[in-house]
């Protein structure tokens, strides 16, 4: 058996533990892709118990769901319920926080990997005996047929997971460790250039997997995560260890590293256009290449950098070449959401302002709450029209409702404080308003016989 046959044979393997698409083979025999994700919000209500909710039914059917085998449990994110059709293939609806810009209610459905992996299973399964050809162009059409469905509902795709598996073993994990620990990569991603010291797992668990950060355990898991969830972002982790570290038993295939490609937002509602059209191609090869193609665009492993300047001019590392192999590099833009001077006042207040504000707390602990409130409507009485227009766009921004004129938003805050500012000691007030002497700058003019100051 060669090399080929070898990788071949492990794929077959793996997918009958789940984990691994029966999408179309590529030309390339030393990987797979798959979707591993997909998530859509629709507009409109969603409610099993109506009589009106018969209409969705070939949505449900479309995402590999029963209309009539749900189980409804209490909701997540903002979502009032969640409705489950089958193992990690949820529905979340209702809720006030969720509703769009025009006041409607929305609902998600989501397909987390062990759903997608269903999905598929379901299709071989209705052509059971059949050859791989059919079993393969079957399973191919029912995401072609799931993708037309939501265009036709208007969904709007909200993160979509592409992964490309290597199971070849031609990129030796220990070498692409170093590629990362050692930055010798170009991305488009935002936020990384380079990727930061490695970690402990114990450590991811207590941190929550910040982007640009290595981890490794000592079972040989392995991780490294670039990008963010407002865009784009891409996970490299051996996935064979794992699989063995979650107790999935053993697998035929002694080595798996799975690239993990992730779009959010405005990106994921792009990628889910590029993927259709790849799908719809009577090429066997287009769906592959382009999941591969879209690898290809977010990072590019070098041979060599010799400073962060000049990273893309830097030659792409030979067996990275030989991986990507004939794919083009795709590159999925999404728009990036304009931050509101609210939203940059937030982030602020938290990032820098807090750490003040709390060690005003320490010095007058009997007043903490009275100070703050204090201080509140002290802003509150040099409110203008620019503060009116700032407040009302954060609103518009996310499809609120918007207040009438400035008198009613300070009615509003007054309202928070009890109405008015509460009694503080004139020790606390002065504080916040008395001057300081401050010293200007000195100069220093260095004469022969004497030296002197200016203040």
């Amino acid at each position: 058996m060669n090399n080929n046959d070898k990788c071949d044979k492990a794929i077959t393997d793996v997918r009958a533990g789940g984990g691994v698409s029966e999408t179309p083979p590529s030309s390339y025999s030393d990987y797979q892709v798959c979707i591993d994700y997909l998530k859509v919000r629709f507009d409109g209500e969603f409610n099993p118990e109506r009589a009106s909710f018969k209409h969705l039914e070939k949505l449900i059917e479309a995402f590999g769901g029963d209309i009539k085998k749900v189980f409804p449990k209490k909701g997540v994110g903002g979502y009032d319920r969640m409705y489950k059709y089958d193992e990690e293939l949820v529905v979340l609806a209702g809720g006030n926080l969720t509703k769009n810009s025009f006041g409607e209610e929305t609902y998600v459905i989501e397909m987390k990997g062990q759903a997608c992996r269903n999905f598929e299973i379901k299709v071989q399964g209705s052509h059971f005996g059949e050859s791989d050809e059919v079993i393969g162009k079957a399973v191919h059409d029912a995401w072609l047929h799931l993708f037309h469905t939501i265009a036709e509902y208007r969904g709007k795709c909200t993160r979509l997971d592409i992964p490309t598996d290597d199971f070849s073993g031609k990129i030796p994990l220990e070498e692409l460790k170093q590629k990362f620990e050692k930055g010798e990569f170009s991305t488009k991603l935002r936020k990384n250039r380079k990727a930061k010291p490695t970690k402990s797992l114990e450590q991811q668990e207590e941190e929550g997997d910040p982007t640009g950060t290595i981890y490794e355990g000592k079972d040989g898991r392995w991780s490294v995560t670039l990008g963010g969830r407002t865009n784009s972002q891409l996970c490299v982790y051996n996935k064979l260890a794992e699989r063995l570290g979650k107790g999935m038993g053993s697998l035929n295939v002694n080595y798996w590293v799975r690239y993990e490609v992730r779009y959010y937002h405005d990106s994921a509602v792009n990628a889910l256009a590029m993927l259709t059209t790849a799908y719809e191609s009577p090429d066997e090869r287009a769906v592959p290449e382009a999941i591969v193609g879209c690898l290809a665009g977010m990072i590019d492993l070098k041979e060599k950098v010799l400073s962060e300047s000049n990273k893309n001019k830097m030659k792409t590392w030979s067996k990275w070449a030989a991986f990507i192999g004939a794919a083009q590099k795709i590159n999925i833009l999404g728009k990036q959401r304009i931050e509101s001077t609210v939203e940059s006042n937030a982030r602020w207040l938290y990032e820098d302002a807090s750490k003040c504000l709390a060690r005003l707390i320490a010095i007058m602990p009997d007043y903490g709450f009275d100070m703050y409130m204090y201080l509140i409507a002290e802003a509150v009485s040099r409110f203008d029209m620019d503060d009116y227009f700032k407040i009302n766009n954060y609103l518009i921004s996310r499809g609120k409702k918007t207040y009438e004129d400035l008198p009613e938003i300070l009615a509003q805050i007054l309202d928070c404080i009890g109405g008015k500012a509460p009694e503080v000691p004139e020790d606390i007030k002065e504080l916040f308003t008395h001057d300081v002497f401050k010293l200007g700058s000195v100069k220093y003019i260095d004469n022969e016989d004497d030296n002197e100051s200016e203040e």
